[in-house]
């Protein structure tokens, strides 16, 4: 898949016990069927700055997926994992480690998709899943 040919909506948080697992739908909004998959690189943003974010892990809390094939306009998803309950901040953002939107840079220079909407907090740590889908995952009604 190509970034121009993607679009990436946030859906939603699902918090528990420290874990924060942010869930990203990425849409093929071309008119080909393109293969989504592999581990992108993320970019934070913060007012007109655009930072690349250090990742931690692959896999998250919410698990991982697997590469998709995807038909025009059919959805696939990335998952984000973050934490907020390590020292020194117990729940409290560090200064510096808070974004309000993200860039996907796909794997194999294929670009990337912009997501506005996505708040996260990489103080205590930041993993991804794969970017693609899996058996029993839904985006809907999260």
């Amino acid at each position: 898949c190509e970034g121009s040919n993607l679009v990436g909506a946030f859906v939603s948080n699902q918090v528990g016990t420290g874990h924060i697992v942010t869930t990203i739908a990425i849409t093929n909004v071309g008119t080909t069927t393109c293969e989504l998959g592999g581990y992108p690189t993320l970019v934070g943003l913060r007012g007109n700055k655009e930072l690349k974010l250090r990742l931690t892990a692959h896999g998250t809390w919410g698990g991982n997926l697997r590469p998709t094939t995807l038909a025009p306009r059919m959805n696939g998803a990335l998952i984000i994992g973050t934490g907020d309950m390590c020292a020194p901040s117990y729940g409290v953002p560090v200064a510096g480690h808070s974004y309000l939107g993200l860039i996907v840079v796909l794997p194999k220079n294929g670009g990337s998709i912009k997501v506005p909407g996505v708040t996260i907090d990489t103080t205590c740590y930041l993993t991804e899943s794969q970017l693609g889908w899996r058996r029993n995952f839904s985006i809907q009604g999260v």
